[in-house]
């Protein structure tokens, strides 16, 4: 993980499609490659490149720089842009020649597409969720692809199963829900065990709400089978406030890749038939291996041919539903290829060719790297079923050619279907390494696992490979935001950026500023239904405003300012001259300690009623929640010392028997922190007044008041939801503190307090990218 030192970072964020589709993808001894829809502003793909056979190349312009090694700076978004990253211009210009050692990431090849090869197969069912801004259509109503997906959670909550449920909703994807079913967990063996680990707190994130993820029909030409795959992310995540940030901060603790074959129960076979009881008995070499079909996958949101399938190791199974983890697969990317003639050649990037001279037999032939003056600079003898790595004398140069079948005959009609490779990758169940074109410093820390099954009975083997997990076991450092994960790197450029809350503390539209104050001297006073105005010359009173127009709300009517008075002098009458009733005000009214009032828009004060010695006061603040009880949120309440507060919410925030009665004086915001499954679920946050001395900033006796602090109960703790073990629990906190719902402890001094509170609940959010949308 890495920070984007930056102040901001801006998203651009483009409009996707509604509903996703699922493609056929035709792989054949022509290679021909789906691609993705038209890019972004209208150019499309076969546009920008010129397809397979065509001379074209594996150039880096295109692409996004990608982190050389794991400790590489995170390649997430740009910092203070009003749109996605600008792509890099440039050309290579290093000493690699051959197109299997460019440091970028490979552009996407314009491959035409089989006519009809685009189906449209309904969309799929997934989980239901909060993945937001998942669809919308372009100018003209073109379905646009989605390059990013959002997850929200709330503060103070695991990014799970359920979102805004804070513990309360499902949480896990057990290991024993089927194998085959769409809630699955990712590990699962089919027998309510696992493969890889057991982990099961996790988020999904599918191909439903993310276009590189989408569901796809794989036909391999050779064989005439087909086979859907899908791609998810599974990822488990927790947010908190942090006061060394002093910030609401997120930790990753699991990401999980995971590729899946479900047209059938058992995924691709080893073989693309059954001989002796088994899909898995074929030479390497031999036309009904399914690594010599160019059969395909997409493999992190690429077109990847199949090149090496081996279950060596995985033991065995007598049984169709286990999944068993073992063995190893090899994945290439195409750079060019197609069935060369002998006297033939293709294009092997940057001026090279490589050219078969002779065809030996089945299994073998010879080729040579030639410049482009046609001079001979290596020679090597070829395999089927087998990739080599051809290196120039000068170490300069490497070309990785993969032969998929070789077919002999005389020199007129002999031929070899032939690939040069821009990259590959061997993934090896258990290593903790991905290996990219034979190195192994990139990728580091992030484990495979590949489950197989047994198709026929015949034999004990595994014969179909069913899924391909790839993951990592962050336990991230608390980022903040613009920090972030890459999903791998070269030459992959996932990520998964935490972008902040999804409130802006300078928007009036997310934050009322809340502030208390203690004043004295006294006030112009003119009660609701009189004409008749008095100054009320009050020693020690509080105020406390909204800047939310009638933000309080009570019997008395709505305003925007209450007034709390502990004037110990003389009672004052309150001056009437028509129905006290109409007023609010009592029969008899006075004004005396204890007494809260509440301005209204014209000014004029209306009688909320008294807190004097026991009583407990408060008004309805539905700025901070729809609640309207201490319970659920959405009360500013206030009391004196150990008998306003104390067991009226089931916690005692005074200092009972610490504090005299007469001297403490208790405000307290309840704010209703939940959404979603969770809502009316409130925190609170506490202050002390004290009387005597007339400040709002001193310690308690008992220490649950401090100075410069506020006294803070989480929603876990208040509302009884499941503890959290990354929360912190009840006690004081610090300015800058964002409460649960999001609201922000700005100032507190000697005279006054103020709080920014949230209007709504806030969400934290973190965003799955694609290199694309930078």
């Amino acid at each position: 993980m890495q920070t984007l030192h930056s102040k901001s970072i801006t998203v651009v964020k483009r409009a996707v499609a509604a509903a996703t589709t699922v493609a056929t993808v035709f792989f054949s001894q022509a290679c021909v490659l789906h691609d993705k829809p038209d890019d972004f502003n209208g150019t499309k793909v076969s546009d920008r490149n010129s397809g397979i056979g065509n001379n074209h190349t594996n150039n880096n312009s295109a692409g996004v720089a990608i982190a050389s090694s794991t400790d590489a700076p995170f390649s997430g978004f740009r910092t203070q842009d009003t749109r996605p990253e600008t792509q890099d211009g440039g050309t290579d210009g290093g000493s690699d020649v051959g197109p299997a050692r460019d440091s970028g990431p490979e552009t996407r090849d314009g491959g035409a597409v089989d006519a009809g090869s685009i189906q449209d197969a309904g969309q799929e069912t997934g989980d239901a969720g909060p993945i937001t801004d998942g669809g919308s259509t372009a100018d003209g109503g073109i379905p646009q692809p989605t390059c990013y997906v959002s997850i929200k959670s709330l503060i103070g909550e695991t990014v799970d199963r359920t979102l805004e449920d804070r513990g309360i909703g499902e949480s896990e994807y057990y290991l024993s829900t089927p194998e085959t079913s769409s809630t699955a967990n990712p590990f699962s063996d089919g027998q309510g065990g696992y493969i890889g680990q057991n982990t099961t707190t996790l988020y999904k994130i599918s191909g439903d709400s993310f276009v590189p993820f989408s569901s796809v029909i794989l036909v391999d030409n050779a064989s005439g089978h087909a086979y859907q795959e899908e791609q998810n992310l599974w990822v488990s995540a927790e947010s908190a406030y942090r006061d060394a940030d002093d910030q609401i901060t997120v930790r990753f603790r699991d990401i999980i890749y995971q590729l899946k074959f479900t047209s059938d129960a058992f995924g691709i076979p080893v073989c693309d038939n059954s001989a002796n009881g088994s899909w898995a008995n074929c030479e390497s070499f031999g036309d009904n291996a399914t690594s010599n079909h160019r059969a395909g996958v997409i493999f992190l949101g690429e077109k990847w041919l199949i090149t090496g399938m081996d279950i060596s190791g995985v033991g065995t199974v007598d049984n169709e539903t286990q999944v068993k983890s073992g063995g190893s697969v090899e994945l290439s990317k195409e750079f060019t290829g197609g069935r060369v003639n002998v006297g033939g050649s293709i294009d092997a990037g940057n001026g090279f060719k490589v050219r078969l001279d002779d065809v030996i037999s089945e299994i073998r032939a010879t080729i040579s790297l030639i410049d482009a003056i046609n001079v001979v600079v290596a020679q090597s003898t070829i395999a089927t079923g087998s990739t080599q790595n051809l290196t120039l004398d000068n170490g300069g140069t490497q070309i990785l050619i993969r032969t998929f079948k070789i077919s002999p005959g005389d020199p007129a009609t002999a031929w070899a279907d032939l690939s040069i490779l821009s990259d590959q990758i061997t993934l090896r169940d258990g290593d903790s390494t991905i290996e990219v074109n034979g190195e192994r410093e990139h990728n580091q820390d992030w484990i495979v696992t590949l489950g197989w099954r047994n198709k026929d009975l015949g034999s004990d083997l595994v014969d179909h490979l069913k899924s391909i997990l790839v993951y990592r076991n962050v336990s991230t450092d608390w980022m903040v935001p613009g920090s972030g994960v890459n999903i791998l790197s070269n030459p992959f450029d996932f990520s998964l950026t935490y972008l902040g809350t999804t409130l802006d503390r300078s928007n009036s539209n997310d934050y009322d500023t809340l502030s208390v104050t203690s004043e004295h001297g006294g006030f112009n006073f003119r009660p609701d239904g009189s004409v008749i105005s008095t100054f009320v010359n009050a020693s020690s009173y509080l105020t406390i405003r909204s800047s939310v127009h009638d933000a309080f709300s009570s019997l008395a009517g709505t305003g925007s300012k209450l007034v709390i008075l502990f004037d110990n002098g003389q009672d004052r009458n309150v001056p009437l001259e028509t129905n006290p009733l109409d007023s609010g005000f009592p029969e008899s009214p006075q004004l005396k300690p204890g007494t809260v009032l509440l301005q209204l828009d014209s000014g004029r004060y209306s009688y909320v009623g008294s807190v004097n010695q026991g009583g407990l006061g408060s008004v309805d603040y539905f700025t901070a929640g729809e609640g309207g009880t201490i319970e659920y949120g959405g009360v500013i309440a206030f009391g004196y010392g150990d008998q306003g507060l104390n067991n009226v919410i089931g916690f005692d925030f005074s200092a009972t028997n610490e504090v005299q009665t007469s001297n403490s004086f208790v405000v307290l915001i309840s704010e209703d922190a939940g959404k979603g499954l969770s809502a009316g679920n409130a925190d609170v946050l506490a202050f002390n007044y004290d009387i005597a001395n007339a400040s709002l900033n001193r310690d308690s006796p008992n220490g649950r008041y401090a100075q410069d602090k506020a006294y803070y109960v989480p929603v876990s703790t208040f509302s009884g939801l499941p503890e959290l073990s990354f929360m912190d629990s009840s006690g004081t906190r610090e300015i800058n503190f964002v409460t649960d719902r999001g609201s922000i402890l700005a100032s507190k001094g000697e005279s006054s307090f103020t709080v920014h509170v949230a209007r709504r609940p806030a969400e934290v959010e973190m965003v799955l990218t694609e290199p694309i949308c930078r």
